[in-house]
Parts: structure tokens; C-alpha cells; sequence
């Protein structure tokens, strides 16, 4: 068995666009959840710490912008606070 710990957002996107919204809200404000790391600022100003992430710039040709923790090097796993 080959297990890849990575979601693919094209795939959660064809459940319906409402699934990947709900995952990319944050239920208690209903705001979208923001980016909180400073990683994917070289994509462009949309990909800032502070800016919500929205399902056009993780799906599509987007689709491996996200990466879980673990696929990450140990100091982009870093907690900033």
C-alpha cells in the first residue's frame, strides 16, 4: 500500500464547490480561514500571512500549493506566534 499524506483540493472540489468552502471556513467568525505563515508569499499578494484562502488559489492549476506539515521541512514547520 502507497500512502501519500496530501488531500487533493481538484478532488475535494468535485464533491462541490459548498465541501471545499465549509473546509476553507473558519465557523466560528464565517470568515475563510487565512494562510497564517509567510510560505506561499512568493505566489503572489494574495497568498499573504493575513489573506483568507480561497478555493481558486488551492485548486486547479493551484492544486499542490498546500502541503501538509509533514511533507514540509522541519523549518517551514516552525510555529510562529
Amino acid at each position: 500500500m502507497n500512502f501519500e499524506p496530501d488531500i487533493n483540493e481538484n478532488d475535494i472540489l468535485t464533491l462541490g464547490a459548498e465541501v471545499l468552502e465549509a473546509l476553507l471556513r473558519d465557523h466560528t467568525t464565517g470568515a475563510n480561514i487565512f494562510w497564517a505563515t509567510a510560505d506561499y508569499e512568493h505566489l503572489g499578494e494574495k497568498y499573504g500571512y493575513k489573506m483568507p484562502i480561497l478555493p481558486e488559489l488551492v485548486t486547479g492549476e493551484n492544486n499542490k500549493v498546500v502541503m501538509p506539515r509533514v511533507l514540509k521541512s522541519k523549518e517551514q514547520q516552525r510555529v510562529i506566534k
